[in-house]
Protein backbone atom coordinates (compact mmCIF):
# COMPACT_ATOMS: atom_id res chain seq x y z
CA UNK A 1 0.00 0.00 0.00
CA UNK A 2 1.45 3.12 -1.25
CA UNK A 3 1.97 5.87 1.84
CA UNK A 4 -0.29 8.63 2.03
CA UNK A 5 -0.05 12.62 3.81
CA UNK A 6 -1.85 11.33 6.25
CA UNK A 7 0.84 8.70 7.55
CA UNK A 8 2.67 11.56 8.20
CA UNK A 9 -0.08 14.05 9.10
CA UNK A 10 0.10 11.02 12.31
CA UNK A 11 3.68 11.15 12.74
CA UNK A 12 3.05 14.42 13.90
CA UNK A 13 -0.46 14.43 15.48
CA UNK A 14 1.28 14.75 18.99
CA UNK A 15 2.60 18.14 17.95
CA UNK A 16 -0.95 19.59 17.05
CA UNK A 17 -2.20 20.18 20.22
CA UNK A 18 -5.97 21.19 20.84
CA UNK A 19 -4.84 25.34 21.69
CA UNK A 20 -3.70 25.28 17.74
CA UNK A 21 -6.34 22.91 16.00
CA UNK A 22 -9.65 21.30 17.33
CA UNK A 23 -10.17 17.55 16.98
CA UNK A 24 -12.98 18.28 14.48
CA UNK A 25 -10.49 20.39 12.56
CA UNK A 26 -8.05 17.89 12.80
CA UNK A 27 -10.51 14.98 11.41
CA UNK A 28 -11.31 17.63 8.39
CA UNK A 29 -7.67 17.82 7.56
CA UNK A 30 -7.11 13.64 7.60
CA UNK A 31 -10.20 13.39 5.42
CA UNK A 32 -8.46 14.99 2.89
CA UNK A 33 -5.04 13.54 3.59
CA UNK A 34 -6.06 9.98 3.22
CA UNK A 35 -6.54 10.79 -0.69
CA UNK A 36 -3.22 12.34 -1.38
CA UNK A 37 0.54 11.00 -2.26
CA UNK A 38 2.77 10.80 1.11
CA UNK A 39 5.50 12.65 -1.03
CA UNK A 40 4.43 15.83 -0.41
CA UNK A 41 5.56 19.16 1.54
CA UNK A 42 2.96 20.11 3.66
CA UNK A 43 1.98 23.33 5.23
CA UNK A 44 -0.91 23.82 7.99
CA UNK A 45 -2.34 27.40 8.57
CA UNK A 46 -2.92 28.19 12.16
CA UNK A 47 -5.27 31.47 13.32
CA UNK A 48 -3.47 33.19 16.39
CA UNK A 49 -6.21 35.36 17.67
CA UNK A 50 -9.28 32.75 18.19
CA UNK A 51 -10.51 29.41 19.69
CA UNK A 52 -8.32 26.61 17.71
CA UNK A 53 -11.41 25.04 15.11
CA UNK A 54 -9.88 23.73 11.76
CA UNK A 55 -7.02 24.69 9.66
CA UNK A 56 -5.87 25.54 5.92
CA UNK A 57 -3.94 22.75 4.74
CA UNK A 58 -1.37 23.67 1.50
CA UNK A 59 0.40 21.05 -0.26
CA UNK A 60 3.18 21.36 -2.84
CA UNK A 61 4.08 19.71 -5.79
CA UNK A 62 7.20 19.68 -6.90
CA UNK A 63 6.44 18.01 -10.11
CA UNK A 64 4.00 16.94 -12.13
CA UNK A 65 4.36 13.44 -11.50
CA UNK A 66 3.38 14.17 -7.85
CA UNK A 67 0.45 16.23 -9.29
CA UNK A 68 -0.87 13.36 -11.45
CA UNK A 69 -1.44 11.30 -8.36
CA UNK A 70 -4.33 13.78 -6.82
CA UNK A 71 -7.83 11.98 -7.37
CA UNK A 72 -9.32 13.26 -10.45
CA UNK A 73 -12.87 14.58 -8.07
CA UNK A 74 -10.82 16.80 -5.85
CA UNK A 75 -9.97 19.59 -8.41
CA UNK A 76 -12.10 20.74 -10.99
CA UNK A 77 -11.55 20.17 -15.18
CA UNK A 78 -10.09 23.34 -15.58
CA UNK A 79 -7.20 22.78 -12.77
CA UNK A 80 -6.78 18.89 -14.44
CA UNK A 81 -6.34 21.07 -17.66
CA UNK A 82 -3.71 22.97 -16.27
CA UNK A 83 -1.62 20.50 -14.22
CA UNK A 84 -1.85 18.21 -17.94
CA UNK A 85 -0.26 21.65 -19.38
CA UNK A 86 2.75 21.78 -16.23
CA UNK A 87 3.94 18.15 -17.58
CA UNK A 88 3.98 18.89 -21.14
CA UNK A 89 8.00 19.56 -21.76
CA UNK A 90 7.32 22.08 -24.70
CA UNK A 91 4.14 23.97 -23.24
CA UNK A 92 3.92 27.61 -21.81
CA UNK A 93 4.05 26.16 -18.19
CA UNK A 94 6.59 23.74 -18.43
CA UNK A 95 8.96 26.24 -16.43
CA UNK A 96 7.00 26.48 -13.01
CA UNK A 97 9.03 25.64 -10.31
CA UNK A 98 6.18 23.88 -8.57
CA UNK A 99 2.41 23.92 -7.89
CA UNK A 100 0.68 24.37 -4.76
CA UNK A 101 -3.03 23.26 -4.04
CA UNK A 102 -4.56 25.24 -0.93
CA UNK A 103 -7.86 23.78 0.89
CA UNK A 104 -9.69 25.73 3.51
CA UNK A 105 -10.96 23.51 6.03
CA UNK A 106 -11.63 25.71 8.73
CA UNK A 107 -15.15 25.07 8.72
CA UNK A 108 -17.04 21.64 8.64
CA UNK A 109 -18.07 21.02 5.02
CA UNK A 110 -20.59 17.82 3.36
CA UNK A 111 -17.72 17.98 0.26
CA UNK A 112 -13.93 18.94 0.32
CA UNK A 113 -14.10 22.32 -0.72
CA UNK A 114 -12.53 23.26 -4.12
CA UNK A 115 -8.89 24.32 -3.87
CA UNK A 116 -7.08 27.05 -3.90
CA UNK A 117 -4.30 27.06 -6.93
CA UNK A 118 -1.02 28.49 -6.58
CA UNK A 119 1.62 28.59 -9.27
CA UNK A 120 5.20 29.17 -8.13
CA UNK A 121 6.85 31.05 -10.54
CA UNK A 122 10.39 30.92 -12.08
CA UNK A 123 12.40 33.59 -11.30
CA UNK A 124 12.53 34.53 -15.55
CA UNK A 125 8.91 34.91 -15.98
CA UNK A 126 7.83 37.49 -18.00
CA UNK A 127 5.06 40.21 -17.86
CA UNK A 128 3.95 38.78 -21.53
CA UNK A 129 4.35 34.85 -20.50
CA UNK A 130 2.56 35.54 -16.87
CA UNK A 131 -0.27 37.64 -18.87
CA UNK A 132 -0.40 35.19 -21.45
CA UNK A 133 -0.53 31.53 -20.43
CA UNK A 134 -0.14 31.35 -16.21
CA UNK A 135 -2.83 33.55 -15.51
CA UNK A 136 -5.89 32.99 -18.08
CA UNK A 137 -4.96 29.31 -17.09
CA UNK A 138 -5.62 29.58 -13.74
CA UNK A 139 -9.81 30.42 -14.82
CA UNK A 140 -12.53 28.54 -16.01
CA UNK A 141 -13.20 31.54 -17.95
CA UNK A 142 -10.98 34.34 -19.59
CA UNK A 143 -10.07 36.80 -16.70
CA UNK A 144 -11.81 40.11 -17.12
CA UNK A 145 -9.66 42.63 -19.20
CA UNK A 146 -9.46 45.33 -15.95
CA UNK A 147 -8.14 42.31 -13.92
CA UNK A 148 -5.20 42.09 -16.41
CA UNK A 149 -4.62 45.33 -17.05
CA UNK A 150 -4.12 45.30 -12.99
CA UNK A 151 -1.62 42.26 -12.75
CA UNK A 152 0.30 44.49 -15.60
CA UNK A 153 -0.16 47.88 -13.32
CA UNK A 154 1.45 46.20 -10.25
CA UNK A 155 4.39 43.89 -12.76
CA UNK A 156 5.43 47.52 -14.01
CA UNK A 157 5.66 49.32 -10.40
CA UNK A 158 7.62 46.33 -9.18
CA UNK A 159 10.83 47.46 -7.73
CA UNK A 160 13.80 46.28 -10.01
CA UNK A 161 15.15 44.20 -7.53
CA UNK A 162 12.21 41.95 -6.18
CA UNK A 163 9.95 39.69 -8.25
CA UNK A 164 6.32 37.86 -8.29
CA UNK A 165 6.57 34.41 -6.70
CA UNK A 166 3.14 33.51 -7.01
CA UNK A 167 -0.16 34.09 -8.85
CA UNK A 168 -2.93 31.79 -7.33
CA UNK A 169 -6.65 31.50 -7.64
CA UNK A 170 -9.10 30.69 -4.40
CA UNK A 171 -11.23 28.47 -6.81
CA UNK A 172 -13.68 27.85 -3.17
CA UNK A 173 -14.46 31.90 -3.68
CA UNK A 174 -16.84 33.90 -5.46
CA UNK A 175 -14.95 36.20 -6.72
CA UNK A 176 -12.24 36.49 -9.83
CA UNK A 177 -9.67 38.20 -7.78
CA UNK A 178 -6.18 36.86 -8.52
CA UNK A 179 -3.90 36.42 -5.64
CA UNK A 180 -0.28 37.73 -6.37
CA UNK A 181 2.48 37.18 -3.91
CA UNK A 182 6.18 39.35 -4.07
CA UNK A 183 9.28 38.78 -2.34
CA UNK A 184 12.71 40.57 -2.41
CA UNK A 185 11.15 43.73 -1.00
CA UNK A 186 11.94 45.38 2.15
CA UNK A 187 9.49 46.54 4.52
CA UNK A 188 10.01 50.08 3.94
CA UNK A 189 9.94 48.96 -0.18
CA UNK A 190 6.68 47.46 0.47
CA UNK A 191 5.33 50.25 1.75
CA UNK A 192 6.49 52.84 -1.05
CA UNK A 193 5.01 50.26 -3.70
CA UNK A 194 1.60 50.02 -1.79
CA UNK A 195 1.11 53.55 -2.38
CA UNK A 196 2.12 53.66 -5.77
CA UNK A 197 -0.22 50.38 -7.01
CA UNK A 198 -3.14 50.65 -4.06
CA UNK A 199 -5.68 52.79 -2.71
CA UNK A 200 -4.43 56.32 -1.17
CA UNK A 201 -3.40 55.63 2.23
CA UNK A 202 -2.71 51.92 1.90
CA UNK A 203 0.87 52.19 3.00
CA UNK A 204 0.24 54.12 5.84
CA UNK A 205 -2.32 51.81 7.00
CA UNK A 206 0.38 49.34 6.47
CA UNK A 207 2.91 50.11 8.30
CA UNK A 208 0.63 51.34 11.34
CA UNK A 209 -0.72 47.92 11.45
CA UNK A 210 2.08 45.60 10.74
CA UNK A 211 5.31 47.25 11.22
CA UNK A 212 5.42 47.13 15.13
CA UNK A 213 6.17 43.55 14.95
CA UNK A 214 8.28 43.26 12.26
CA UNK A 215 11.56 44.95 13.07
CA UNK A 216 14.44 42.72 12.48
CA UNK A 217 12.85 40.01 10.71
CA UNK A 218 13.40 39.01 7.03
CA UNK A 219 11.87 36.99 4.14
CA UNK A 220 9.35 39.07 3.51
CA UNK A 221 6.46 38.39 1.38
CA UNK A 222 3.94 40.52 0.55
CA UNK A 223 0.26 39.71 -1.13
CA UNK A 224 -2.89 40.88 -1.95
CA UNK A 225 -5.55 40.17 -4.23
CA UNK A 226 -6.36 42.07 -7.64
CA UNK A 227 -9.33 42.62 -9.54
CA UNK A 228 -10.15 46.21 -11.29
CA UNK A 229 -7.98 47.56 -8.59
CA UNK A 230 -6.05 46.03 -5.80
CA UNK A 231 -8.26 44.89 -2.81
CA UNK A 232 -7.51 46.38 0.58
CA UNK A 233 -6.91 43.03 2.16
CA UNK A 234 -3.00 43.25 2.31
CA UNK A 235 -0.97 40.05 3.55
CA UNK A 236 2.77 40.97 5.13
CA UNK A 237 4.87 36.94 6.00
CA UNK A 238 7.77 37.27 7.48
CA UNK A 239 10.30 34.90 9.18
CA UNK A 240 13.60 34.70 11.15
CA UNK A 241 16.82 32.83 9.47
CA UNK A 242 17.17 29.87 11.93
CA UNK A 243 14.21 28.07 13.91
CA UNK A 244 12.48 29.13 17.21
CA UNK A 245 15.58 27.08 19.17
CA UNK A 246 18.29 28.78 18.18
CA UNK A 247 16.77 32.36 17.61
CA UNK A 248 14.50 34.00 20.11
CA UNK A 249 13.05 36.32 17.98
CA UNK A 250 9.78 34.57 17.07
CA UNK A 251 9.13 34.03 20.87
CA UNK A 252 9.30 37.83 21.38
CA UNK A 253 7.53 38.28 18.47
CA UNK A 254 4.11 36.05 19.33
CA UNK A 255 4.79 37.57 23.17
CA UNK A 256 4.30 40.91 21.50
CA UNK A 257 1.22 39.68 19.25
CA UNK A 258 -0.30 38.28 22.36
CA UNK A 259 0.25 42.03 24.49
CA UNK A 260 -1.90 43.31 21.36
CA UNK A 261 -4.93 41.16 21.35
CA UNK A 262 -3.46 39.27 18.20
CA UNK A 263 -2.38 36.20 19.62
CA UNK A 264 -3.68 33.98 22.45
CA UNK A 265 -1.10 32.98 24.93
CA UNK A 266 -1.54 29.31 25.14
CA UNK A 267 -0.67 29.08 21.09
CA UNK A 268 2.64 30.75 21.75
CA UNK A 269 4.17 27.40 23.19
CA UNK A 270 2.96 24.97 21.35
CA UNK A 271 3.90 26.68 18.08
CA UNK A 272 7.56 27.33 19.12
CA UNK A 273 7.70 23.47 20.47
CA UNK A 274 6.53 22.59 17.21
CA UNK A 275 9.73 22.45 15.15
CA UNK A 276 11.85 18.91 15.07
CA UNK A 277 12.07 16.05 13.09
CA UNK A 278 11.32 12.37 14.09
CA UNK A 279 12.09 8.88 12.93
CA UNK A 280 11.09 5.39 13.17
CA UNK A 281 12.69 5.20 16.61
CA UNK A 282 11.22 8.28 18.22
CA UNK A 283 8.04 7.79 16.50
CA UNK A 284 7.14 4.24 17.58
CA UNK A 285 4.07 3.27 16.34
CA UNK A 286 3.04 6.68 14.50
CA UNK A 287 5.53 5.60 11.60
CA UNK A 288 4.82 4.37 8.73
CA UNK A 289 5.35 1.23 8.12
CA UNK A 290 5.40 -1.14 4.72
CA UNK A 291 6.66 -4.36 4.51
CA UNK A 292 9.22 -2.56 7.20
CA UNK A 293 9.39 0.47 8.66
CA UNK A 294 9.80 3.77 6.16
CA UNK A 295 13.05 4.90 6.29
CA UNK A 296 14.34 8.58 6.65
CA UNK A 297 12.88 11.17 8.73
CA UNK A 298 9.39 13.24 9.15
CA UNK A 299 10.73 17.21 9.29
CA UNK A 300 8.30 19.59 11.62
CA UNK A 301 9.41 23.13 10.46
CA UNK A 302 7.97 27.17 11.62
CA UNK A 303 8.13 28.53 8.20
CA UNK A 304 6.94 32.22 8.54
CA UNK A 305 4.02 34.15 11.11
CA UNK A 306 1.39 36.55 8.83
CA UNK A 307 -0.39 39.67 9.48
CA UNK A 308 -3.47 40.60 7.15
CA UNK A 309 -3.85 44.72 7.09
CA UNK A 310 -7.49 45.71 6.62
CA UNK A 311 -9.39 48.83 6.68
CA UNK A 312 -11.03 50.04 10.24
CA UNK A 313 -9.89 46.45 12.09
CA UNK A 314 -7.28 45.06 14.23
CA UNK A 315 -4.95 43.15 12.13
CA UNK A 316 -5.43 39.00 11.80
CA UNK A 317 -2.55 37.11 13.07
CA UNK A 318 -1.39 33.62 11.57
CA UNK A 319 1.51 31.28 11.54
CA UNK A 320 2.17 28.47 8.82
CA UNK A 321 3.44 24.91 10.43
CA UNK A 322 5.25 22.76 7.74
CA UNK A 323 5.64 19.12 7.73
CA UNK A 324 6.63 16.27 5.52
CA UNK A 325 9.18 13.53 4.69
CA UNK A 326 12.58 15.15 4.77
CA UNK A 327 14.19 15.81 1.10
CA UNK A 328 16.71 17.72 0.19
CA UNK A 329 14.29 20.20 -1.78
CA UNK A 330 12.63 20.78 1.47
CA UNK A 331 16.11 21.84 2.84
CA UNK A 332 17.29 24.12 0.09
CA UNK A 333 14.25 25.65 -0.59
CA UNK A 334 12.91 26.49 3.24
CA UNK A 335 16.10 26.50 5.05
CA UNK A 336 15.32 23.85 7.58
CA UNK A 337 18.74 23.94 9.71
CA UNK A 338 18.59 20.07 11.11
CA UNK A 339 20.70 21.48 14.16
CA UNK A 340 18.49 24.36 14.89
CA UNK A 341 15.15 22.09 15.08
CA UNK A 342 15.94 19.70 18.02
CA UNK A 343 14.68 16.58 17.99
Amino acid sequence: MSLTTDDWLSVVAPYLPRSLISAEGRERIRSLCRHLPGCLLCAIEIRLDGDPAGADLSLQFDSPYQAGQVPRWLTPPHVRDFLARWSTPDSDLAHLRAVWLEFDLERPFAEIPLPGLWANLAAETSCDGLLAAIVPGLYARPPSPALLATVERCCAELPADARLLYVARMLSRPSEALRMEFVDLGFDQILDYLERVARPGTGERVERQVGPFVAGAGRFHLSFDVEAEVQPRIGIEFAFPQQPAADRRWRATLEQMVAAGLCRSEKVVDLLQWPGYDNAASAGGRWPVQEEPVAGLCVRCLSHLKLVSLPDREPEAKAYLLFGPYARTLEEGLGVMMASTGG
